[in-house]
């Protein structure tokens, strides 16, 4: 009977070791979660701060000369930025148009290849 009371004990001190381990876990898991929330919420301040400041270099403010220069590139992004949504508008557009045209050519072939199923004749044959 010895070897089942020590077995019983043993499961019951793992069992305890077990709870304890995920208790641990949870309070970790929680911790990361509230971490990570309070990081984000000042990524955004960083990034409120950044946008006031590049704001008022756009009005004529001086900064510090690697504020400065980090507004400058800010602004040099944002004029590429415009830039490529004006390209992609652009091949945005030309696609509707190239498509629209082979959506006609494609929808006469069709409509020559039907005409030809009903009258047993290929297509764009007249006889």
């Amino acid at each position: 009977m010895e070897i089942f009371d020590e077995l019983s004990r043993s499961v019951k001190q793992a069992a305890k070791q077990v709870e304890e381990k995920t208790g641990e876990l949870i309070e970790i898991g929680k911790l990361n979660i509230e971490i990570f929330r309070l990081e984000d919420a000042r990524r955004r301040l960083y990034r409120k701060i950044g946008e006031q400041i590049c704001k008022e270099f756009a009005e004529g403010q001086a900064f510090s000369e690697i504020v400065n220069t980090l507004c400058l590139e800010v602004q040099e992004k944002n004029k590429l930025i415009d830039e490529y949504r004006v390209k992609k508008n652009d091949l945005k557009t030309r696609g509707n148009e190239y498509s629209s045209s082979n959506h006609t050519q494609a929808d006469s072939v069709n409509s020559n290849e039907q005409a030809a199923d009903y009258s047993g004749q290929e297509p764009g044959n007249i006889n």
